[in-house]
């Protein structure tokens, strides 16, 4: 279980999922970012069941561009740029994870976790000219309500309060 501080660092793992309340994981992120100036950006799965509700919450939360073509590759371009937002770097927290895409075929989700990675390993990555921009973390929570929901995104314990009970 990864801790709260690898969310500072440009390192892997790039994408997380969280069964802490939701309340918690805002606290928490807040608590911990509030002196680093990193953007949180929060995502309403709820809001993203099919194509055209996903894309349209991905532009209102990164406030992307009017150029943005509203595809997973179009997307991954929009991710690794990102420079109309300042900062020094990035958190996506998708809330009610277990919603996103729920019309849509799994593999269409899978191609948002592997864009989210993506991101996450350019940021990490400094870029030669003529951006020259420096490393940042950009990582990204789902937050869910099922253990079992993709599984094979590592859990992140945003419990700041040693004191927790299991």
């Amino acid at each position: 279980m990864y801790q709260p501080s690898v969310l500072l660092e440009p390192v892997e793992p790039w994408v997380f999922r969280t069964l802490d309340a939701f309340a918690v994981v805002l606290d928490s992120l807040v608590k911990i970012t509030h002196l680093c100036g990193i953007n949180i950006v929060i995502l309403d799965g709820g809001a993203m069941r099919d194509a055209t509700a996903f894309y349209d919450e991905l532009v209102r939360g990164f406030r992307l561009p009017n150029y943005f073509g509203r595809n997973l590759n179009a997307l991954d371009e929009c991710l690794c740029d990102l420079e109309w937002l300042a900062g020094a770097g990035f958190i996506l927290v998708v809330k009610r994870a277990a919603d996103i895409l729920r019309f849509e075929t799994s593999e269409k989700l899978d191609g948002f976790v592997d864009v989210l990675r993506r991101a996450g390993r350019e940021w990490s990555q400094p870029e030669g000219p003529p951006r020259n921009r420096p490393v940042k973390p950009f990582h990204s929570i789902f937050h869910c309500s099922s253990e079992g929901w993709r599984a094979e995104i590592p859990p992140l314990d945003l419990i700041l309060d040693s004191t927790r009970q299991p």
